[in-house]
């Protein structure tokens, strides 16, 4: 089932059902890996849905190709930046935290800092402190496999 991303706002009832049994459902890792979800997330404008099914599917811990990890980081930088600040609700904050618990040693350090940015322009009381704990804890995409390799020797 391909999640029902909204054009246009729309009443939460139908997104938060889809999202419940999207949640409920095993989905096949491959459908992870086309270019379709990245296209999907930059094709649409921010409305409350789409934080919900970001975070639904970032919730089933799917391992996730590095270019679908880049489109949600490019996601969440330019929502960042195309919003006035305080202006970001608390779904978009949950779903950037979930980001960043599931997926942060996969990111970057270029994508981490970008991140730090975002949570200093668009802080949340309770939730900007853990996602900059996630980030800071979680090494960054190649620092463990270098870190690795000089263990060895």
């Amino acid at each position: 089932m391909r999640p029902y991303l909204p054009k246009s706002k729309c009443h939460f009832c139908i997104p938060r059902l889809r999202s419940s049994a999207l949640q409920g459902w095993t989905t096949p890792v491959r459908n992870y890996s086309s270019s379709r979800p990245p296209h999907l997330i930059h094709e649409h404008m921010y409305v409350g849905p789409n934080s919900l099914f970001i975070r639904v599917l970032l919730d089933k811990k799917h391992a996730l190709p590095y270019k679908v990890l880049d489109a949600l980081v490019f996601h969440f930088i330019r929502l960042s930046n195309t919003r006035e600040q305080g202006t970001l609700p608390v779904l978009w904050h949950q779903s950037l935290l979930v980001l960043c618990q599931r997926y942060a040693a996969h990111l970057a350090p270029e994508q981490k800092d970008a991140l730090r940015g975002v949570v200093r322009s668009h802080p949340h009381a309770q939730i900007s402190p853990e996602i900059r704990r996630e980030l800071a804890a979680a090494p960054a995409r190649g620092e463990a496999q270098a870190a690795d390799a000089m263990d060895v020797s």
